[in-house]
Formats: C-alpha cells, structure tokens, sequence
C-alpha cells in the first residue's frame, strides 16, 4: 500500500539524468518552496554507487536504518510519510546493471518498515 504512493511521487524527480557524490547539508536539487512543499531536481540529487541486490539483501536482513544509512551515504531526502513513517529517499546508480534508479525506505523509529527499489 506504500510504495504506490511513494513511487509516483518519487520517481519523476529523481530519476532525471545526471550523477554526483554524496555532500552532507542541504541536498543539492532539492528546494523547499513552501511548507512541506519541495521541488526535486533529479540532474542534481547526488547519486550513490553501488549493487542493488546487495542493498535489497542489506534492507531484507537488518531492517535497520542505521545499518542501510552507511551504505547510501547519509538520510536521503526525508519527509514525512504515511501511518506515521519517516521516508528516506534516495538516487543510486547500479553499478551491476549501469541504471540509476530510486530507493525509498519507509521508516518508523529505526526500523524500515517497507521499501522501495525501481
């Protein structure tokens, strides 16, 4: 029931063309225009390498953000999401497929509830 939700927000934004590293702070290509309104630039949300399958692996296993975090490099773009979950989103590129695709863990407390790999 989340990820429909999740994806079609999701995916648009962040699947634009274009790659960078991981920066801390405020997340390139993202910009608040109103409250709880942001604009998502998918050219300029950094992106992060790595294999796909072995994140899935990683969520599937530990269902922890904490352990998931280190791997994409920081919290993501967050907001709030549905039944008081916390979505993290985030850009990666595959490095065994070569696509850039989206990842968005539904998270209550530190658990990751759902997730979200397209």
């Amino acid at each position: 029931m989340l990820k429909p939700l999740a994806c079609a927000a999701v995916l648009a934004g962040l699947l634009a063309a274009g790659s960078s590293t991981a920066q801390s702070g405020p997340t390139p290509g993202v910009q608040d225009v109103a409250p709880g309104v942001r604009v998502v630039d998918g050219a300029k949300v950094p992106s992060t390498s790595l294999d796909a399958t072995a994140l899935e692996a990683v969520i599937t296993a530990k269902k922890s953000l904490r352990a998931v975090r280190g791997l994409l490099g920081g919290d993501g773009i967050t907001s709030a999401g549905p039944d008081r979950t916390v979505l993290h989103m985030y850009k990666v590129h595959d490095t065994v497929t070569a696509k850039d695709m989206v990842v968005v863990l539904f998270v209550r407390g530190d658990v990751i509830v759902d997730h979200l790999i397209q």
